[in-house]
C-alpha cells in the first residue's frame, strides 16, 4: 500500500445517532477495540496487493472502525459515503427477494476499482470492507478484498463477544 496516512481508528457518536443496543460509552470502546484488531488484516491487505490506494473498514450505518490510506478529515465521509453506496445495492437485492448475507459491490472508473463486502458478526452487526486501487486487475483487487473479509470475520467474532 502507497499511502503515508496514518490509520484512523474508532469511531465516536452521539447519543441520537446510537442504533445499536449498546450505551455510548460501550460503543466507543468497542469500535476502537474492533478498530485496532482489524488493522493488522487491513495492512495485510495492502502488502499483498500493493496498488491498494485507500482501505475501510466501517459499519453498515457508516461509522468507521478504521480506515488506511485517508487523511483524518476525509474518514467521517468516506465512510457514510460507503455506506451509502452499500445500502443502495443492499435495496437493490432484498427488492430482487434475495438474501443481502454475502453481498459484494463492485465500482469501477476507468483503471480505478472500488470492491466493498459485507462482514457480518454475530449478535454485533453487520459491517463493510471495502479497497480501492488503480492500474490492477479488478479480479485480483476482488478475492482479496473476500479473503481479508473472511479473515476479519473469524478474527473479529472472538473478540466481539
Amino acid at each position: 500500500m502507497s499511502a503515508v496516512v496514518e490509520a484512523a481508528l474508532g469511531s465516536r457518536v452521539e447519543p441520537h445517532e446510537l442504533r445499536s443496543r449498546l450505551e455510548v460509552g460501550d460503543w466507543d470502546a468497542l469500535s476502537r477495540t474492533l478498530g485496532v484488531v482489524a488493522q493488522p488484516e487491513l495492512e495485510a491487505l495492502g502488502e499483498r496487493v500493493p496498488d491498494i490506494e485507500t482501505i475501510l473498514f466501517c459499519t453498515a450505518d457508516g461509522l468507521n472502525l478504521c480506515t488506511l490510506g485517508v487523511y483524518e478529515r476525509d474518514v467521517g465521509r468516506l465512510s457514510a459515503l460507503t455506506s451509502s453506496i452499500f445500502s443502495v445495492a443492499m435495496a437493490l437485492r432484498k427488492a430482487a427477494q434475495a438474501d443481502s448475507a454475502g453481498l459484494t459491490v463492485h465500482l469501477s472508473a476507468e483503471e480505478t476499482h472500488t470492491v466493498l463486502v459485507s462482514v457480518h458478526l454475530p449478535d454485533v452487526g453487520d459491517f463493510v470492507l471495502g479497497a480501492q486501487a488503480s492500474d490492477i486487475q479488478h479480479a485480483v483487487l476482488l478475492v482479496e478484498t473476500r479473503r481479508t473479509a473472511e479473515d476479519l470475520t473469524q478474527k473479529l467474532a472472538s473478540v466481539a463477544r
